[in-house]
């Protein structure tokens, strides 16, 4: 093939060049492949589905109980178990979609259990609506000393679960992207019960949020 005059060939492309590196995969993308995954890793491990299965329930436990007894304090005892047995729902749905995250940092090796560090930041999630419930649904005078006395243990298990998995492991990828997301929730969570009780002004409450 003839070229014009003071054109050059067309550099080769190797395997690290832009071009050959394919299109980004879109959150969509990212998103289905880590379900396949997660299900991969739910269906050929019985261990793993053990694991989880355990902390789902002890999750159970912390919801139902959370928001029963905050309903029952407030004469909403249905109200409380259904907002409960609805958060527990979710945040075992998004626990199991994260399955395929379940690996060492670093290296990147499977593992099959959940472990104590990723079971708290679980726990923490698990009782985050139990605590806004407590802020909610009780009368004023009794859900001040309920909602400090529940909600401040539970926020101290975000420098237990790091300890935790930094001195006897294991750390993992899902531990690292699982415990930013928790805290979000949590701590927001604590801001708005804090409005409710009118312990903090909106704008405190908006900057935590």
């Amino acid at each position: 093939m003839h070229r014009a005059p003071g054109t050059s060939s067309p550099a080769p492309r190797g395997p690290g060049s832009p071009r050959s590196a394919g299109p980004a995969l879109g959150p969509v993308t990212v998103l289905a492949g880590l379900l396949a995954e997660s299900w991969r890793r739910w269906h050929q491990s019985r261990r793993l589905r053990r694991s989880f299965a355990a902390w789902a329930l002890l999750g159970l436990a912390l919801c139902l109980g959370g928001g029963g007894s905050a309903g029952a304090l407030g004469g909403l005892l249905p109200l409380g178990l259904a907002l409960g047995l609805l958060w527990w729902l979710l945040t075992s749905c998004l626990l199991w979609s994260s399955l395929g995250l379940l690996q060492t940092h670093p290296g990147l090796r499977p593992l099959d259990r959940l472990g104590t560090p990723n079971g708290l930041t679980l726990s923490r999630a698990y009782l985050a609506l139990p605590v806004l419930l407590y802020a909610a649904l009780p009368p004023l005078a009794l859900a001040r000393p309920l909602f400090l006395a529940v909600a401040a243990p539970i926020a101290a298990l975000d420098a237990a679960d790091g300890f935790i998995a930094r001195r006897f492991g294991p750390l993992t990828v899902l531990g690292r992207a699982l415990d930013p997301i928790m805290d979000t929730v949590f701590f927001s969570v604590c801001a708005l019960g804090c409005l409710l009780l009118r312990l903090v002004p909106a704008w405190l409450a908006l900057l935590v949020v």
